[in-house]
Formats: structure tokens, C-alpha cells, sequence
């Protein structure tokens, strides 16, 4: 019996329109247990027995319950970081993907080094969208190399939202976001990913 595996390529707008859609649902999820499992300084959740039968014998998660119980202020902490990282990270994941599928079809089939060239003419980019997505791709870079904090290899200095990203003279600094802006950032990409699809069809015609 065989069955049916989705794969990356033959990419189409339903496609790509369901990537994005899973990285905001999954946000929104996170988004939601996080108020509903805080008192804005401790996460407060009831762990089921059967999970904890699941994970038993396992040190760390024994240490994490303990801290759960504490009240630790970084498991809320981290859990907020990582709704913003992993929702800039995925979202820029899709975007690469689909650059890179219209910069080469099937792109995954090839042998050759594909890098994302979302600076091309095909895509009908104006310099500010370019500029946004440089930073974007600049605090992609910032979380995947360097710890989340401004690094000394490329130079950044824009606003984005209202918000200054300024690299000169934060070099390991981390860089901050707040949330708000961090969805932003996921709605920018997105929509600059289907410009740039839409163009680049356009131009095939």
C-alpha cells in the first residue's frame, strides 16, 4: 500500500498560501496558551499524570517540573522568545523556499548551491521592500549564527514599524523585538513573497 507524501516541489500559490497559513496557526496556538497559562510572571500549567508517566525517568523533565512549580520566571521568558523567534524563522523559511522555487524550479532536485536572490528584477521589489527583507534576512541570520544579537559581519541601520535596528556599536547585544512587530515582520514577508511570485509569473507570460 502506498501513500501519498506532499513534497516541496511543483510549488503552487495554494501551496505556499498553506505554509503560511500553518505558521500563523501555530502562532496564534502559542499566542493563546500563553495567556491562558500566566499570570504575567509565572507560566501556571497542570501537568496530567499520563504525561508525566511519558517523560519519567527523564532528569531534565523532572527538573522542569520543579521549576514549573517554583513559578521560574524564564520558562515564561523563554516561552515568549521562542513564539517570536520561531514566528520570524518560519516565516522566512516559507519565503526562502518560494524565492528560491521561482529563481529555480524544483530548486530541491538541483545539485547546485541555491541562494535566496530575492534582490532580482523578476520579483518587481521596490528598495524599500528590499531594505525591509535585508533586515529580516539580517535577524534570521542574527537567531540561526549569533545567539539573536547584532553582529559585526554585515552592518544594519533601519526602522522598521516605527522600531530603529541599529548593528554599529551593538555588536553582541541582543536584538530586541517586540511582539507586535514581530508579526508584522511574518505579514511583510509573506506579502512580498506573493509580489514577488506574482511578478515573476507576470514576466513569464
Amino acid at each position: 500500500m502506498t501513500t501519498n507524501i506532499e513534497t516541496v516541489t511543483s510549488l503552487d500559490e495554494l501551496k505556499a498560501l498553506g505554509y503560511f497559513e500553518t505558521i500563523r496557526t501555530v502562532y496564534y496556538t502559542k499566542y493563546l496558551m500563553l495567556f491562558q497559562h500566566t499570570d504575567g510572571k509565572r507560566l501556571q500549567i497542570d501537568v496530567p499524570d499520563d504525561i508525566k508517566e511519558i517523560f519519567e525517568g527523564q532528569d531534565d523533565f523532572a527538573l522542569y517540573l520543579k521549576a514549573l512549580e517554583r513559578g521560574n520566571e524564564e520558562l515564561l521568558s523563554n516561552f515568549k522568545e521562542d513564539i517570536v523567534l520561531s514566528l520570524i524563522i518560519n516565516s522566512w523559511i516559507v519565503f526562502e523556499l518560494i524565492i528560491k522555487d521561482l529563481t529555480k524550479k524544483d530548486y530541491s532536485l538541483s545539485k547546485d548551491d541555491i541562494s535566496v536572490g530575492y534582490k532580482q528584477n523578476i520579483f518587481g521589489l521596490t528598495s524599500r521592500e528590499k531594505k525591509d527583507l535585508d533586515l529580516f534576512y539580517y535577524i534570521r541570520n542574527a537567531i540561526v549564527h549569533y545567539n539573536g544579537a547584532y553582529y559585526a559581519f554585515r552592518e544594519m541601520d533601519h526602522v522598521f514599524d516605527g522600531h530603529p535596528f541599529q548593528s554599529k556599536g551593538n555588536e553582541g547585544v541582543p536584538i530586541f523585538m517586540p511582539g507586535p512587530t514581530a508579526f508584522k515582520v511574518h505579514l511583510e514577508i509573506e506579502r512580498l513573497a506573493y509580489k514577488a511570485w506574482d511578478n515573476s509569473h507576470k514576466l513569464k507570460k
